[in-house]
């Protein structure tokens, strides 16, 4: 609904990026459906994933929802580098994406079936 009834449009702009989760997969359709108003820090149309995502922990977490020991940190170090806006999620949230994303020190917003978290606006460091 958050997408298809265009409410996104009331939360994100086109210079937001924004990671969805999962990470990979049907999730970057929203981004197409959207004719590309907003950027992905996780979009990757191909497989093996680049380096510039690999060589984060965290990457795999994201893909595979198995927390590691130092998640938080990991989390923190992914989010920074990659300069995200927001996280969008379906409202229905499985663990460990609440433990994970609760790390962050922000409340999600519930909006058209997704949670929000609004990060503000970080410019990316090194990818």
């Amino acid at each position: 609904m958050f997408f298809s009834s265009g409410a996104y449009r009331a939360y994100l702009q086109p210079s937001d990026r924004v990671l969805t989760i999962p990470a990979w997969g049907p999730n970057e359709r929203w981004q197409a459906d959207t004719g590309f108003r907003f950027r992905l820090a996780d979009g990757y149309a191909g497989n093996p994933f680049p380096a510039s995502y690999t060589r984060y922990p965290t990457w795999n977490t994201l893909l595979t929802g198995r927390l590691t020991p130092d998640y938080a940190a990991q989390l923190r170090r992914f989010v920074d580098a990659k300069g995200r806006d927001g996280d969008r999620r379906g409202e229905r949230v499985p663990r460990p994406w609440k433990t994970l994303f609760g790390t962050l020190g922000v409340r999600p917003v519930a909006t058209g079936g997704v949670l929000l978290y609004r990060l503000g606006h970080r410019s990316p460091g090194a990818t």
